[in-house]
């Protein structure tokens, strides 16, 4: 039998959940199932520590995904469109999709693009991926 601590509640007390079975144990003394545990953590075991759940991915509007490049990193992403059709593409699929999800795979697909042409750098790949708005001019 094994367990894995779940966030701290009251008292600093901390629910557990049985891996085995994914029961969640609370921490109250007259529970059967607490006191199982209590005699697992008293034979020399350790529980799994809490992992906390992901974040939520950001999800943007095209209009605030767009507000995170500089206007004019905009201007040469939408000049090399012109020219770039796989560019173009991706900009078309970003403006019909109505939400663009940050960790979308197609996201920084395109954005790798963009900095394979020279028109934004890793650098700033990486802040538009972090959801940062573009530096001050």
């Amino acid at each position: 039998m094994t367990y894995t601590l779940t966030s701290a509640l009251a008292n600093n007390a901390q629910t557990v959940v049985r891996d085995a079975d994914g029961a969640s144990i609370p921490p109250d003394p007259r529970n059967a199932d607490w006191q199982a545990y209590q005699a697992w953590l008293a034979a020399g075991n350790t529980p799994a520590p809490y992992t906390p759940p992901p974040p939520p991915p950001t999800v943007l509007s095209y209009l605030q995904f767009r507000a995170l490049f500089t206007a004019s990193e905009n201007q040469a992403i939408i000049t090399a469109a012109q020219s770039n059709h796989a560019l173009l593409d991706w900009l078309l699929q970003a403006v019909g999709a109505g939400q663009i999800t940050l960790s979308d795979a197609a996201v920084k697909a395109g954005l790798d693009t963009l900095v394979a042409a020279g028109l934004i750098t890793s650098a700033r790949e990486t802040a538009i991926l972090a959801n940062q708005p573009p530096p001050s001019s």
